[in-house]
C-alpha cells in the first residue's frame, strides 16, 4: 500500500509555520491565545528589531504568563527538537512507501499505474528524491512498482515518464 506524501508533507509545513514569530498587528489579536513557543519566538523576534513599543508589549505577556528568557530559550529549543523529529518520521514514511515497507516482495497494488500483478516483467527508470531531498534514479518494476536492481533497466533510456511525480 502506498502511503499518501501530501497530507505528510503539508502536515510538516503546518508544523513549521506554526512556529514563527508573529507581527506586531497578529500580536495584538491573538496575545492570549498564542501558545508559549511562538509567544517566545515573537519575543526573540521582537527584541532585535526597533519597535519598542510592540517589544514592551510582548515582554510584559511573556511576563504575565511567568516565563523568562532562558525558559523561553528552552521552549525554542523543544520545539525545534520536536519538529526535526516529526521531519524524521516524515522523511521515513515516505522511504517506507517507498521501499514497499521492506515487506521483502510486498504486493504495490492499487495505485495509479500497477496492474496489480505479483511479479515485474518490465522495468522503467524513475527520478525521486532520497532521505537527502536530493534527487536520484532507481530501477522499478512497472508492474508491481518495487524498486529493482540497475541493471534490470540496462539499455532503457533514463527518462521518467511512468512515475513523474517528484514530490517530499
Amino acid at each position: 500500500m502506498l502511503v499518501p506524501r501530501k497530507p505528510v508533507a503539508m502536515f510538516l509545513l503546518v508544523s513549521i509555520l506554526s512556529g514563527c514569530a508573529m507581527s506586531p498587528a497578529q500580536f495584538q489579536q491573538d496575545k492570549y491565545s498564542v501558545g508559549d513557543a511562538r509567544l517566545c519566538k515573537t519575543l526573540k523576534s521582537a527584541e532585535s528589531s526597533t519597535d519598542w513599543e510592540f517589544m514592551g508589549e510582548v515582554q510584559d505577556e511573556v511576563k504575565r504568563r511567568g516565563l523568562d528568557a532562558y525558559r523561553c530559550e528552552q521552549i525554542i529549543r523543544n520545539q525545534a527538537i520536536a519538529i526535526g523529529a516529526g521531519v524524521l518520521v516524515g522523511v521515513a514514511v515516505v522511504a517506507a512507501a517507498r521501499s514497499g515497507g521492506g515487506a521483502g516482495g510486498a504486493v504495490v497494488g492499487g495505485g495509479a499505474g500497477y496492474a496489480g500483478s505479483n511479479y515485474d516483467y518490465d522495468w522503467e527508470w524513475d527520478q525521486y528524491y532520497n532521505a537527502s531531498y536530493v534527487l536520484v534514479w532507481s530501477c522499478r518494476g512497472v508492474q508491481t512498482g518495487q524498486f529493482a536492481e540497475p541493471y534490470r533497466c540496462n539499455g532503457k533510456i533514463q527518462t521518467d515518464w511512468k512515475w513523474p511525480a517528484k514530490q517530499l
